[in-house]
């Protein structure tokens, strides 16, 4: 579809291996990444020179209507795919704390919330380091949950923050 009308390979990557979905999730155009996902050729999890796929730009760009827009425009969508550093996209929402972004993902069936990075550090831990308590309490309030996997220093931190509410 695209491809016959611009002329161009739907998953033609730029310098950094950035595909149009990849642009159109960094600009946060969930317009133009609705369009492209129309075409079925698009590889919805294709990943640039950093390993990063579409979802972790929408995700690390806070960009949540274009997160929406994937999650529902691609049944192959792969939510735990993590980047070079081995961070998934709920270890980025958790990082910075937003909330609704977390939510999104959190629905998602194939959501993974004990995924580890290569510290050993699940979203869990990222919402309690950086002390964004809310979202921290969707985390925990998940029955997906692996409280057991979680270490003593995470645990005690957790503690503290949920002591003072």
């Amino acid at each position: 579809m695209l491809e016959q009308d611009a002329g161009v390979a739907i998953d033609e990557s730029n310098r950094h291996g950035d595909t149009l979905l990849h642009v159109a999730a960094f600009e946060g155009d969930w317009q133009k990444a609705q369009l492209l996902l129309k075409d079925k050729k698009i590889d919805v999890n294709a990943r640039n020179n950093y390993y990063d796929t579409p979802m972790h730009y929408a995700v690390a760009q806070e960009h949540v209507e274009v997160l929406k827009v994937l999650l529902e425009g691609s049944i192959a969508i792969d939510v735990n795919a993590i980047d070079k550093d081995t961070y998934a996209p709920l270890h980025y929402a958790s990082y910075i704390g937003h909330l609704e972004m977390a939510q999104v993902l959190l629905i998602h069936v194939n959501i993974n919330l004990n995924i580890k990075d290569k510290y050993e550090n699940s979203p869990l831990h990222y919402a309690a380091f950086e002390g964004h308590l809310s979202l921290l309490k969707a985390l925990l309030a998940s029955k997906d949950i692996d409280i057991s996997k979680i270490n003593m220093a995470t645990l005690h931190y957790i503690m503290l923050h949920l002591k003072v509410i």
